[in-house]
């Protein structure tokens, strides 16, 4: 049975993200054409590509800027490992 892909550690991800790179870093939860839709809705356009901020995407993901402040702060793992 094949297991599934654990997404990349917090403190592993750079500061600024292309859509691709939310699929390479959420392997198995994020596709390329859900990626370039978070992109249009929270990144920034900068001529014809997306820039996300590693904050903005987990302030969408939980819907809460508290937990991507403390994610920062302490340096947590949101994944939990």
């Amino acid at each position: 049975m094949a297991t599934q892909p654990k997404p990349t550690p917090w403190k592993d991800w750079p500061d600024l993200l292309a859509p691709k790179d939310l699929v390479e870093l959420m392997p198995g939860f994020i596709g390329q054409k859900r990626a370039y839709s978070i992109a249009r809705q929270i990144g920034k356009r900068y001529g014809r590509s997306y820039v996300i901020q590693k904050e903005d995407f987990f302030d969408w993901l939980t819907g809460d800027k508290t937990y991507s402040t403390a994610l920062k702060l302490k340096e947590a793992k949101w994944t939990n490992e």
